[in-house]
């Protein structure tokens, strides 16, 4: 896992291919507004899933994983240890098969109600971190759900959830 300078994935994603290494940033796709005179009107966006990080595939053995470290809009390697954080390849294929499908996330968002607050326990029921408990963190106008979680060891919004994807505990 490789954190990156926010909204930097794309060109960092390129960087690192060039390196030789198997780079992958999961992205969803929303429907946005666009203000600017020459774009006016709504159109389809491709955003990260995890804003800041993407995964790269080393093998920490044979591969000089540093020279990551020195790639423009590198923050740093999440490491573990002597060697850089392995995340299991099936979270890795999980998240590719979920891409297909939008990763779960509704494309237009519908407005509901559900009977938790900001800062119950929630588990979350659908997407790639489906069984994942965490902390409701924030409802916003559209109905768009913010859940704290922990994720490789440190505390990872999950956000863009709809309130068919969570339940309260």
């Amino acid at each position: 896992a490789v954190n990156t300078t926010a909204n930097w994935e794309t060109d960092t994603e390129h960087r690192i291919s060039e390196l030789g290494y198997e780079v992958y940033v999961p992205r969803f796709t929303v429907r946005t507004r666009d203000w600017q005179r020459k774009h006016r009107g709504e159109h389809d966006v491709k955003r990260a899933l995890f804003t800041g990080y993407l995964f790269a595939k080393v093998d920490p053995a044979l591969d000089p994983w540093g020279e990551i470290e020195r790639v423009r809009g590198v923050r740093n390697v999440l490491a573990a240890g002597n060697g850089p954080l392995i995340v299991p390849d099936l979270l890795i294929q999980r998240m590719h098969q979920r891409e297909g499908d939008n990763f779960g996330l509704p494309y237009r968002r519908t407005l509901k109600t559900i009977a938790v607050k900001i800062g119950d326990q929630v588990r979350i029921t659908d997407g790639p971190f489906a069984d994942f408990f965490g902390l409701l963190s924030d409802v916003d106008d559209k109905g768009r759900i913010t859940v704290l979680i922990d994720l490789l060891g440190r505390v990872s919004r999950v956000t863009n959830l709809s309130f068919d994807q969570i339940a309260g505990i």
